[in-house]
């Protein structure tokens, strides 16, 4: 038996699990990786670009959540017919850890959730990713937190204080390691967009925000990775396909960092975009109705500017043409941690569960 499997379905989620899996590699710890294949082509660039080789790959091709949901318990009932564990490890908020964490449960497996306590208070915002951390949250048995107001939002919906502890976010152990090779610059306006959520009208404005934008502001480079998905990205190449606006397919994560390391401004609806980019001081506005990064509004770095296209701008415009505005928000903050938080994690691993 061994004592831990780790389960990745996403790119996110994949890379926020590095730190972890590195350091219970480092310990020589006994566990699986299993791979349920939710964003199959971004999940394999990530695993090839920090050499992880899942001891499982379950490969299910995703038609829809349903779909995918339904496919990946029976392949769980499978796989725990033949395999135990002490231990199951479920990062942040996708279906596969919402799956993974309640199959567990039902197999008698302690759930550790890593990322635990992000709301945002709307469950269609983000859509289904609010309603997946408050099933795992029901289930697991430790709640790592990474910060003190996600810990109060689980203790709001009656978690045991005892089980929530506040380690920080482990994407920051990933990025304070790798932007050490880059430096620190101002040349690039970098833009991600993905959330379901925004599909259709609202992915609509926002580009054709960003399309104006990138005619006002010509002393900077408007850097646009799109994400793979046809919708998202059939939509976005129709409205900036012929516009300065820079295109290009998915970067790898270091590629990724080099360059929020050398923005001026971050324009996102990611929620790790946003964690990075509060590690590196840059200012972010945020193209979502709702966030459940909620202290990156609090402390100034981040403007919640929705989806409408009059508002998206105003709000950059402001931020660009007024130092002191741009200044109170470029400002390194360490809310989600200082770079060692799967330090902490393994730490109480050990302590409470025996790991070794």
């Amino acid at each position: 038996m061994k004592d831990i499997v780790v389960f990745i379905g996403t790119r996110p989620d994949t890379l926020k699990l590095i730190p972890i899996i590195s350091i219970l590699k480092k310990n020589n710890v006994s566990f699986d990786i299993i791979a349920t294949g939710q964003h199959i082509s971004l999940l394999k660039k990530v695993l090839n670009e920090f050499e992880i080789f899942p001891d499982d790959y379950f490969m299910i091709k995703r038609e829809n959540l349903l779909d995918f949901s339904g496919k990946l318990f029976i392949r769980l009932k499978n796989h725990f017919s033949e395999n135990s564990y002490k231990l199951a490890i479920v990062q942040g908020d996708t279906t596969t850890s919402a799956i993974c964490g309640l199959a567990s449960f039902y197999s008698g497996i302690k759930v550790i959730h890593i990322e635990a306590g992000l709301r945002s208070g709307d469950i269609h915002n983000p859509f289904p990713e609010e309603v997946n951390r408050k099933i795992i949250a029901q289930i697991a048995d430790i709640h790592f937190a990474p910060t003190q107001k996600n810990r109060r939002n689980l203790i709001k919906e009656g978690v045991s204080g005892e089980n929530i502890i506040v380690v920080g976010n482990t994407i920051i152990d990933l990025a304070s390691d790798i932007s050490k090779d880059f430096e620190e610059k101002e040349k690039y306006i970098f833009i991600t967009l993905h959330r379901r959520e925004s599909w259709g009208k609202k992915i609509e404005q926002m580009c054709y925000a960003i399309k104006e934008l990138s005619n006002i502001y010509c002393n900077y480079n408007f850097i646009f990775p799109i994400h793979p998905n046809p919708i998202v990205k059939n939509g976005i190449k129709r409205i900036l396909g012929k516009s300065k606006v820079k295109l290009f397919g998915p970067f790898s994560y270091k590629k990724t960092i080099k360059y929020l390391k050398e923005s001026k401004l971050i324009l996102t609806d990611s929620g790790g975009i946003q964690e990075e980019a509060s590690f590196f001081g840059k200012p972010i506005v945020v193209l979502r109705e709702k966030t459940e990064r909620q202290e990156l509004v609090e402390k100034g770095i981040a403007v919640l500017a929705g989806s409408k296209k009059t508002e998206i701008i105003r709000i950059t415009r402001n931020i660009l043409d007024n130092p002191s505005v741009y200044s109170n928000m470029n400002k390194k903050i360490t809310v989600y941690g200082n770079g060692n938080s799967a330090k902490k994690i393994f730490e109480v691993l050990k302590r409470q569960f025996c790991v070794k």
